[in-house]
């Protein structure tokens, strides 16, 4: 036996009991587990690491009353991280589940039925839980609720996810971003991991263009190295500055063929700085409005980002940037 269970009572608007229970014994949790869905009359939604999938399969007592909901009608909305390794046991899952979805990085567990709601910080594979709290009072089961549809909105359909493990699919996103930190360090990373061609098209706001011409200088002599095999494609727009620091920063690369630089016409107007890596993934970051400030007077002028390596919006912004290159070739 494990340690003593610990309870507490509260009455709810209608005089009725409560409780919360904080649960030690592997052999109360298994009874209290069965009995929560015992009592499911509609419907589950369940979050869960990717230890638990082993569990609920080989431990009759829960599997069992899993296909009895199923028989029931009950719907079920599953969720765990799948993995190669536990992915038989999810297969398992999917066939008494109505919707199952994959999530990365999921901690313990928590279930959600109408009125009751369960929990737990670890689950060993194929082992009884031994810890867990359980609760059928309201504010306590709501929040559980609005947890698992947290969770439940970032996560993608578990097809998607065995197809990655199974046939080696990477998988598509797209991303967006509001943390300045962040898109910094994105780009960081875009441009340390290009191996072969980075296409840039850059704001025509002039309250920003000069520090984001400047970044992006930056970027490229600190990770893209002369000696690479590195190609890059600069759009950018003719003003005496951008002579200036073009020739004071990229005139080695401009002789060692590293750069190409095209200016727009002036009739193309964007508030988008654009980089594209590889042709695989791309990074639009609206500048910031004429007159709004940054909360930190050197901060770069970067409002939201769209990160994505989604095929159809990567073909979309490289085509953008083609068309615009073969445009700008006789203005350069």
């Amino acid at each position: 036996m494990g340690q003593d269970n610990l309870n507490s009572n509260i009455d709810d608007t209608n005089g009725n009991k409560n409780t919360t229970h904080i649960m030690y014994d592997p052999e109360s949790i298994l009874k209290k587990g069965v009995e929560f869905l015992q009592n499911i009359n509609n419907k589950m939604d369940i979050c869960v690491d990717a230890n638990a999938p082993s569990t609920i399969v080989t431990i009759p007592d829960y599997f069992i009353n899993y296909k009895t909901l199923a028989k029931r009608g009950c719907k079920i909305r599953f969720l765990t991280e799948i993995t190669k390794e536990n992915l038989a046991y999810c297969k398992e899952i999917m066939k008494v589940v109505d919707e199952f979805c994959h999530l990365d990085g999921i901690k313990g567990g928590i279930a959600v039925s109408e009125k009751e709601f369960m929990s737990t910080t670890r689950i060993i594979q194929k082992r009884l839980i031994i810890q867990c709290i359980y609760s059928d009072i309201e504010a306590v089961v709501e929040q559980g609720q609005y947890i698992f549809d947290s969770f439940w909105t970032n996560a993608i359909p578990a097809l998607d996810r065995i197809k990655e493990i199974e046939k080696g699919v990477k998988r598509e996103f797209i991303e967006t971003i509001r943390n300045l930190a962040e898109i910094e360090k994105l780009l960081q990373v875009i441009f340390k991991h290009t191996v072969a061609e980075i296409l840039i098209i850059l704001s025509d706001n002039e309250d920003i263009y000069k520090q984001n011409i400047e970044y992006i200088i930056k970027l490229l002599t600190e990770f893209v190295s002369i000696s690479d095999k590195i190609k890059i494609k600069l759009l950018i727009h003719r003003n005496a500055y951008t002579h200036h620091i073009v020739t004071k920063y990229l005139s080695e690369y401009l002789k060692a063929e590293k750069v190409e630089i095209h200016y727009l016409k002036d009739l193309f107007k964007t508030n988008l700085m654009l980089v594209i890596s590889d042709k695989m993934v791309s990074i639009a970051i609206e500048s910031k409005d004429k007159g709004q400030e940054n909360v930190y007077a050197k901060a770069l002028p970067f409002g939201l980002a769209t990160y994505s390596n989604s095929e159809p919006t990567v073909s979309s912004l490289l085509a953008i940037f083609d068309n615009l290159w073969i445009q700008s070739a006789s203005n350069s």
